[in-house]
């Protein structure tokens, strides 16, 4: 009778061991399958094993048994004896079943296989509840491999365990509560006031890192702001030619890069841009051309050789056969000079001589058009349009060596030799490679404005565009933050907001560049009076002038000519009369 008592005692713990244990094993697949039912496609679940103690096992067993009925999620066992291999399918869910807790957390297969769960995966942590003082402790020893979507379960004890972090807070409930209550968003409740992050000038944000930063810095300040969280930016103390996670590593404040990154070999600490940033080249403007090019501009060399052509042609025509036309018909087209009328001389050359008329008349219109509306606004040498213009025009290229490792970078130079430099310098027929969205708020910058003519830049893009690929943005392994932000990155985008930001912040570069243009521009330049005339009266005086001489010189020939005549007229009378006299005496 004295043992029935501890009998008892014993079938009562036997019994709700039992019970607990269905309950357990009820609990967390329910669980599973109300996150396998948020999730479209396989849904991997992980069951560990690391206890030698037959409850845990037969928990294991028995929780297996009830998630491989059906097929809606996929499991993957494995007991402390057993290492983890990279070519498992990462885990949407873990349930880990152990014993009584140990204050340190020292299993070198437990520390693999809590290194392989991604930030994302909820974990269950099944043990024997020992001493309360061990559950926070050991939630900061899973915390620290970013398991932070984390419960307890004791399984000797009616309590389930839930936390909040930064700082680390400690929850429990009576029983087992409904799978959406302990399924909630840890993220949306960390208790951070500040989080702080780093940029430096690459290949991205170079020249203008201090404006491009303004792009990413809102949206990662949106980003936290939706957690709560107020974001700071500081320049990164480590050289732009180091890696991101090295330079990452030597950040001692800083949590995370707000530059965006090229990456060479992808892993899952990178979270693509979606956008695709593209490479080109700032080449110098066209340069204002001279007088000598104004006058030659209005036509090409194959005009100018017809020209000369044709002067050669009837210059061999009128030297060896001086008597197949009576007139000169260049001298005669260009300035109408003629030897004998034109009306009458024969009908070829009355054909040859209007053709070449009518040649001479509409290229004397088009090139005095020309070259009228060149003086007023003066014309400049054509820009380069593709790299081979740039080739032909035996053009400097410019790139920072610090920022960009062309080994890494597949771009259609097509033999340009690269010069590396500092930073962008404007100097007469040096281009300059970059990104394009630095190079078009360059464009924009004052800077770029010509001072001698306010409303003309520099330089400008090129066209053809050198390479191109997507960026990422570079978190730390296992960053809590990382496919949150992944998710906000995507919403961003599809709502336009940073093609909104960079159009703002283009808008801005404009708007100062025109402040600038309107402080400096010389308003009575644009007014048209004598001193913008004077090229065009200078001409036209030339012009009058040579027509005046030319006039002139047909009045000095016509009046010789005339006077002559009359000369000769005279000349021939006197003889005939001295004739006539001379036949009447020796009539007589």
């Amino acid at each position: 009778m004295k043992l029935l008592p501890l009998f008892c005692i014993l079938l009562y713990h036997q019994v709700f061991a039992d019970y607990r244990d269905r309950e357990v094993v009820k609990f967390v697949a329910n669980v599973t399958h109300t996150l396998a039912a948020r999730r479209t496609g396989t849904f991997i679940c992980w069951l560990l094993l690391f206890s030698i103690e037959s409850s845990s096992e037969q928990l294991y067993g028995d929780l297996s048994k009830e998630l491989s009925v059906g097929e809606q999620v996929t499991t993957l066992q494995a007991d402390y004896t057993k290492n983890y291999d990279a070519t498992y399918p990462s885990p949407n869910v873990v349930t880990i079943f152990a014993g009584a807790l140990n204050q340190k957390l020292n299993d070198e297969h437990l520390i693999n296989w809590l290194e392989a769960i991604p930030v994302e995966c909820f974990v269950i942590l099944t043990f024997k509840q020992t001493s309360v003082k061990l559950v926070p402790q050991t939630a900061a020893a899973f915390a620290g491999y970013a398991v932070v979507n984390f419960i307890m379960i004791a399984v000797n004890e009616d309590v389930v365990y839930s936390f909040h972090y930064m700082p680390l807070q400690t929850y429990s409930t009576m029983g087992f509560p409904a799978p959406h209550i302990v399924l909630y968003d840890r993220l949306g409740l960390l208790q951070l006031n500040e989080i702080s992050g780093a940029y430096f000038q690459d290949a991205y944000a170079y020249p203008l890192a201090d404006m491009m930063a303004r792009v990413d810095n809102k949206l990662f300040a949106l980003f936290f702001q939706t957690l709560g969280i107020r974001f700071k930016t500081q320049p990164a103390s480590c050289n732009a030619s180091v890696s991101f996670s090295k330079c990452l590593d030597l950040q001692n404040n800083t949590d995370i890069f707000i530059n965006q990154y090229f990456a060479h070999q992808l892993n899952d600490q990178l979270i693509d841009s979606i956008e695709m940033q593209r490479f080109g080249l700032f080449i110098p403007n066209g340069r204002p051309l001279s007088i000598v090019e104004i006058f030659i501009l209005p036509f090409d060399a194959n005009v100018w050789l017809l020209i000369g052509i044709l002067y050669l042609v009837y210059y061999v025509v009128h030297h060896f056969a001086p008597t197949l036309f009576q007139n000169n018909i260049i001298l005669l087209a260009v300035f109408g000079w003629e030897k004998h009328t034109l009306r009458l001389t024969e009908r070829c050359e009355k054909l040859c001589t209007l053709a070449i008329i009518v040649l001479f008349f509409q290229l004397q219109c088009a090139y005095e058009t020309i070259v009228i509306s060149s003086l007023i606004n003066r014309p400049t040498k054509p820009i380069p349009q593709t790299i081979q213009d740039v080739r032909k025009q035996n053009m400097k290229v410019l790139y920072d060596a610090n920022i960009l490792n062309l080994k890494h970078f597949d771009m259609n130079l097509e033999g340009i030799v690269l010069n590396s430099g500092i930073h962008y310098v404007d100097q007469e027929n040096t281009a300059f490679l970059c990104n394009l969205f630095s190079l078009e708020l360059l464009s924009m910058d004052v800077t770029n404005v010509d001072i001698t003519d306010p409303g003309r830049p520099r330089h400008v893009i090129l066209k053809q565009t050198l390479w191109q690929s997507v960026a990422f943005y570079y978190f730390r392994k296992k960053s809590i933050f990382a496919q949150r932000f992944a998710r906000f990155r995507r919403l961003a985008f599809e709502a336009g907001l940073q093609q909104q930001w960079k159009h703002e912040l283009i808008m801005y570069f404009k708007r100062k560049r025109d402040m600038l243009y309107h402080q400096t521009i010389d308003r009575d330049r644009h007014i048209l009076n004598i001193d913008n005339m004077d090229p065009i009266f200078k001409l036209f005086l030339v012009q009058w002038g040579a027509a005046l001489f030319v006039f002139i010189c047909e009045i000095c020939v016509f009046w010789l000519k005339n006077h002559a005549q009359r000369l000769l007229v005279a000349w021939y009378r006197r003889q005939i009369e001295r004739l006539n006299n001379m036949l009447w005496i020796m009539s007589h």
